[in-house]
């Protein structure tokens, strides 16, 4: 019998071995590492769901004496790097703080140890419990209470089994999940060194990411070192048309921009705390996908080879994952970038930084591996040349993106014109003479004029501007507006104090108007006090109303208060009584932006051109837009804003007294008026 005994304080237990891990498959990843550290050819990986649920985590290695397991497994917070740098087989070891076997107390209650060694076999039991009221002190593990299996250890000659009982996580997920979560947390890579994993009583399957299909969906890509340097053939050879891509070799844009190119000399801390220099490069590389990575397409899929069932894993989320000697120390640093660019939804990338873990440099990953110390040079190195890289590449896909959308709207004019050319000739006719005679000229050629036409001969909404003639001055102004962004008004606002905007000659008034709430429209409203004195203008918010037709609201000389039914005075809308002119830009730009899409209006204007117009208009009719249309103004106004709903107030005698009453409707409200 052998005494094994932990050296362990119980608050430290509770700490790190609950706290240290958030996910199973990363507490399954650090048995994995000792598998890889003991020279294993293979790890098997069991998960049994049915109840009692346990994990088991068994291998090839060298495996362990009592002895051995005593100074190494149970010997918390050893630096296994100082003391066995490398494996006996001459691996570079991947572990390093000691604790990461702690992890495996924030799954399981009873861990059991099974190894051989030189024909030895070694079993012990951890038990949480146990272990934590033993207030802290040193305990003997006896064997004799573990049932010793040998069939495993034997049948390999030398290893280590690890089962865990009293699972405290929920492992009934997909083995898909785990086999996915698994890939982005250990890089097994390495031809000699496989992982199979096991659930219930289902076959084992291979882990591989050999053949991962990143590279059939990129248009983009950098690559770092000449270990990569293939990865430009693969993106060349895959099916995204040649015009769509952008590839190079880091060293090459370098070159050509005049970048650092690495490797260089930076000052970092040694493992005793002192400055040495030494050379920064990684390898790796960062690209773009074709189309924008779902989540969701961690996809496992399991195929035949060597009379072997394997697992295939597409990893094509979006992210830029760090690896450092064989193991994941990172899982996405594009975040850190902060370019912020609508391109770096498309990002993906995998860089592989084994300085950072440098034997003889200070550790910088932080207590659960899987972050860096952000201070250390070395990761202040790879961020800079990370953003730099990101940087270049997001604008080369946004040029990829503008020349992609260039193309499907020309692909969409040649369809439109197609439609066109297929309709009869009397069609055709008529939707020529919805344009002038000098867009006649050219009609062949200009493809969107197709597409204004054709969309026009199947009703396309338009937009109607409700007013009172008092008010067509700020009409006129928003006519401008939408003609410089580009918007053919013509066809496309119905304005009455704009004869070339307004009824027909020889159509009566009224029956047009009717005929226009026929069809599909957008209303913008410019209420005052005018407005409700008019009883084509009431007929015009009832018309609205009943067709249920979507609008906007602007008041003018009055609050919202003033809107009466069946028009909502809650709508937020733009009012010109009490605004300063940043808030009226700003409402103005949404009026303008609802209704362009409203009316389907392309290409999509962006908000600085909108700006741009309102401004230029402003500047047109400054002279012509009275007190209160005009924010700058409002000093000059005569009367005052009611402080009960924010209308206009108009002066009136009131038994010989003057007084200000509020316009509104609903309101009312009466201030003391003196002339000065």
């Amino acid at each position: 019998m052998h005494d094994y005994k932990i050296n362990i304080d119980k608050k430290v237990l509770r700490l790190l071995g609950a706290q240290l891990y958030g996910d199973t498959p990363s507490i399954i990843s650090e048995l994995v590492q000792n598998s890889y550290d003991a020279d294993a050819k293979a790890v098997w990986i069991t998960i049994n769901t049915t109840l009692p649920n346990s994990i088991v985590v068994q291998d090839n290695g060298t495996g362990m004496s009592p002895e051995e397991i005593n100074s190494r497994f149970l010997n918390i917070g050893q630096d296994r790097r100082a003391t066995y740098p490398t494996s006996p087989g001459g691996r570079q070891v991947l572990g390093r703080k000691g604790i990461g076997k702690l992890a495996v107390f924030s799954l399981a209650k009873i861990i059991d140890i099974y190894s051989i060694k030189s024909d030895e076999i070694a079993a012990c039991r951890l038990d949480f419990d146990k272990i934590t009221l033993h207030n802290g002190d040193p305990i003997t593990l006896d064997e004799s209470k573990v049932p010793i299996e040998k069939k495993f250890l034997s049948e390999n000659g030398t290893g280590t089994k690890i089962v865990l009982q009293e699972i405290q996580k929920d492992i009934s997920r997909s083995l898909n999940y785990i086999v996915n979560r698994l890939m982005r947390t250990f890089d097994v890579n390495a031809s000699d060194f496989k992982i199979y994993v096991q659930k219930n009583d289902e076959p084992f399957k291979e882990l591989s990411r050999k053949n991962l299909s990143f590279f059939d969906s990129m248009d983009t890509i950098i690559t770092f070192g000449d270990a990569y340097a293939s990865k430009i053939d693969a993106v060349n050879q895959n099916d995204i048309p040649n015009k769509y891509k952008y590839v190079k070799k880091y060293e090459d844009i370098c070159a050509e921009r005049k970048f650092q190119i690495m490797p260089y000399q930076i000052k970092v801390l040694d493992k005793d705390g002192n400055f040495v220099e030494r050379n920064f490069c990684f390898s790796g590389w960062i690209g773009t996908m074709h189309e924008r990575p779902s989540f969701k397409k961690f996809i496992a899929e399991s195929y035949e080879a060597d009379g072997q069932t394997k697992f295939e894993v597409s990893l094509t989320d979006n992210r830029i994952t760090v690896f450092s000697r064989g193991k994941i120390g990172e899982f996405d640093i594009l975040p850190k970038t902060q370019t912020n660019r609508i391109a770096d939804a498309y990002i993906i990338g995998e860089v592989y930084a084994d300085i950072f873990e440098d034997d003889d440099l200070a550790d910088m990953a932080i207590s659960n591996r899987r972050g860096y110390d952000e201070t250390d040079q070395r990761y202040v190195q790879l961020i800079r040349i990370i953003t730099e890289v990101v940087s270049f590449i997001t604008r080369r896909k946004e040029e990829i993106n503008k020349q992609k959308k260039k193309d499907g709207e020309l692909k969409g004019a040649n369809s439109i014109k197609a439609k066109f050319t297929s309709q009869s000739p009397k069609t055709q006719q008529a939707i020529r003479e919805k344009f002038s005679p000098d867009e006649q000229k050219d009609f062949q050629e200009e493809l969107f004029q197709f597409g204004r036409a054709i969309n026009l001969s199947n009703g396309t909404k338009r937009i109607f501007i409700s007013h009172k003639t008092e008010c067509a001055i700020f009409g006129k102004f928003l006519v401008r507006c939408f003609e410089l962004i580009g918007m053919n008004v013509k066809d496309s606002i119905i304005f009455t104090s704009m004869p070339e905007l307004g009824v027909p000659y020889d159509q009566d008034i009224y029956d047009y108007l009717k005929s226009c709430f026929r069809d599909d429209l957008y209303v913008i409203f410019l209420f005052s006090r005018a407005f409700y004195n008019s009883n084509v203008c009431i007929a015009e918010t009832g018309a609205a109303w009943a067709t249920n037709k979507k609008y906007s609201n602007v008041v003018i000389d009055m609050g919202f208060s003033g809107i009466d039914k069946p028009i909502n005075n809650s709508q937020i809308g733009a009012s010109l009584a009490d605004l300063d002119a940043d808030d009226l830009q700003f409402k103005l730009r949404c009026l303008i932006k609802n209704a362009l899409e409203a009316t389907g209006f392309t290409p999509l204007v962006e908000d600085t051109a909108i700006d741009s117009a309102i401004i230029t208009a402003l500047s047109e009719y400054r002279n012509d837009l009275i007190a209160p249309v005009y924010i700058p103004q409002r000093r000059y106004l005569a009367t005052p804003i009611c402080p009960h709903c924010r209308s206009q107030m108009q002066l009136e005698e009131d038994s010989g007294n003057l007084t200000y009453v509020c316009i509104a409707r609903n309101c009312k409200y009466k201030l003391p008026a003196e002339i000065v």
